[in-house]
């Protein structure tokens, strides 16, 4: 009798071990996201975003409002390659702090206006289409993790 209880003890205990390790194999596997988060905190992102991110909104913002001080002979390529190359800067930012990110949702955040960045970089080819560049590039995503960065940026927003 003693023996039967044995048995199904260890039947149950090497379906536990066996459910275990598929546990702990499975959590592992999911976590092989080569899209991994960075080391970097969420304060640290957020102040190196204070530090770069007014500049490089302010290259891309400004440039609509600049265009009388190009040279004609400057008119239409160069406004629209600084434009864009503003743009690319911008998103290069972000991406790279998204990339740094120890917080994933944060770099879920940073990534997607990355996203929304080039979208509107891919609108830029023509001196009209840098006449209609936005006076504001949107930051609401990233808002709810650096909540002083979209004032650092637009200090003078009310």
């Amino acid at each position: 009798m003693n023996q039967m209880n044995v048995r199904p003890r260890l039947v149950m205990a090497i379906q536990a071990g066996v459910l275990g390790a598929a546990m702990v194999l499975g959590a592992g596997a999911c976590n092989l996201n080569t899209d991994a988060a960075g080391t970097e905190s969420t304060s640290d992102v957020c102040a190196d975003l204070g530090a770069v991110l007014p500049h490089q909104v302010a290259d891309v913002v400004v440039i609509p409002y600049t265009l009388d001080l190009y040279q004609p002979s400057d008119l239409p390529d160069k406004p629209v390659n600084d434009a864009v190359t503003s743009y690319d800067r911008l998103s290069e930012t972000l991406r790279t702090e998204a990339d740094q990110a120890a917080d994933a949702d944060l770099a879920a955040a940073l990534n997607s206006t990355a996203d929304s960045v080039d979208a509107d970089r891919a609108k830029i080819r023509t001196l009209d289409d840098v006449r209609a560049i936005p006076s504001v590039i949107d930051l609401t995503s990233v808002d709810s993790f650096c909540p002083r960065l979209d004032g650092d940026v637009y200090a003078s927003k009310p």
